[in-house]
């Protein structure tokens, strides 16, 4: 709840410093429908008093590329990731576990493998739960 009461609030803040743009752009819609409406501003006064919002909004959307092209750079940096070591070998890894070549094996052959691992840290197969009689 109080997630939900603190986005309205943030939201009615930003329209709040919004009202004064929102203004501009229907007095700029009525004057595009040729509707003569006397403006809250003299000219030029809309720009003024709009500036530094449109400045901060432009300094948030600056940010936020140059923050994308960096993290995108380090993400796809292939200089990085070349220089990763190589992958374990699964028999070394196999047995390290202490778990067997063919059971290994076994494993990668399988369809569909479901590993059980003991308290004590032994790898084996799992056998599939007792599903019940068919109806």
């Amino acid at each position: 709840m109080r997630d939900v009461l603190l986005t309205l609030l943030a939201w009615m803040l930003l329209l709040y410093f919004l009202r004064d743009l929102v203004w501009m752009v229907a007095y700029w819609g009525l004057a595009a429908l040729h509707v003569s409406v006397a403006p809250r501003w003299q000219s030029g006064e809309m720009w003024r008093d709009t500036l530094p919002f449109l400045k901060v909004v432009g300094m948030l959307v600056l940010w936020l590329v140059v923050f994308s092209i960096v993290r995108w750079r380090l993400l796809t940096n292939r200089l990085r990731s070349a220089s990763e070591p190589a992958p374990l070998d699964a028999v070394d890894q196999a047995t390290a576990f202490g778990v067997p070549i063919t059971l290994v094996d076994a494993l990668r052959a399988a369809p569909l493998a479901t590993v059980n691992t003991a308290d004590a840290g032994v790898v084996s197969p799992a056998r599939p739960p007792h599903r019940g009689a068919a109806r």
